[in-house]
C-alpha cells in the first residue's frame, strides 16, 4: 500500500472533524424530510466538541496505525472504508476515544474509501464521490472523475493541469497548509 493514501485518507478526517457537516437528506428528499434534516444539523453542529489541533493531530497519529494495520492484515489488494452513519464506524470510534476525542460529533452520512490507487470521499447524504488521486510528487488530483483511464489522464496532468481540475500540495511540501491551485470547479473535500 503506498503510504501517501494512508497518510491522505487521515488528512481528510482530520479536515472532516475539524468542520463537520451534518448532512441526512438531499435536494431530491421530499418536504417532511428537508425539515427532519435541516432540524438534525442544527441539533448536531450544537453539540460540544473538543477537537482541539492537538487532540485531532493525536485522532490522526491513531487512525494512521490503525489503517496501516488493516493494510498489512489484508496484504494485497488493500481495501478499508472509513463510514459514518449516525455514528462512526469501529476504527474511527476507537481512534477518537484513544486520541480523547470524547465529544466528537462526527459528520453524519459519510464515508472515505481507501483503495490501491485513490481515497474517495463522499461527505453526506447522496453526496458526490470526490477522488483524490496521488501524483508522483506531493501533490494530488482531486476530482469527480473515475475509472480505469484515470492513470493515463494523472500522467497528462503531472506536465500540465487541465480546466477543470483541482491539484494539492502535501502539507508537508511547502511551508503553510496545502495549497490549492484551483484549475476548474471540482469540489474539494
Amino acid at each position: 500500500m503506498d503510504e501517501r493514501l494512508i497518510d491522505r485518507a487521515v488528512v481528510i478526517w482530520k479536515r472532516l472533524l475539524g468542520a463537520p457537516e451534518y448532512k441526512i437528506t438531499d435536494d431530491k428528499s421530499g418536504e417532511q424530510d428537508k425539515h427532519t434534516g435541516a432540524m438534525f444539523g442544527a441539533m448536531a453542529s450544537m453539540l460540544p466538541s473538543n477537537a482541539t489541533p492537538s487532540l485531532l493531530d493525536k485522532f490522526g497519529d491513531v487512525l494512521r496505525v490503525s489503517l496501516v494495520e488493516a493494510c498489512e492484515r489484508q496484504g494485497d489488494g488493500c481495501y478499508v472504508r472509513l463510514s459514518v452513519d449516525y455514528g462512526p464506524d469501529e476504527i474511527l470510534h476507537a481512534a477518537a476515544t484513544e486520541a480523547g476525542l470524547k465529544k466528537m460529533p462526527f459528520p453524519s452520512k459519510t464515508d472515505v474509501y481507501l483503495t490501491e490507487r485513490s481515497v474517495s470521499v463522499s461527505a453526506g447524504y447522496r453526496a458526490e464521490t470526490v477522488y483524490h488521486y496521488p501524483f508522483s510528487c506531493c501533490r494530488w488530483l482531486v476530482t469527480t472523475l473515475s475509472g480505469s483511464d484515470l492513470t493515463k489522464l494523472i500522467d497528462v496532468i503531472e506536465c500540465a493541469v487541465p480546466t477543470g481540475f483541482t491539484v494539492e500540495r502535501d502539507a508537508d511540501s511547502a511551508p503553510g497548509a496545502f495549497r490549492k491551485e484551483d484549475h476548474g470547479s471540482d469540489k474539494e473535500v
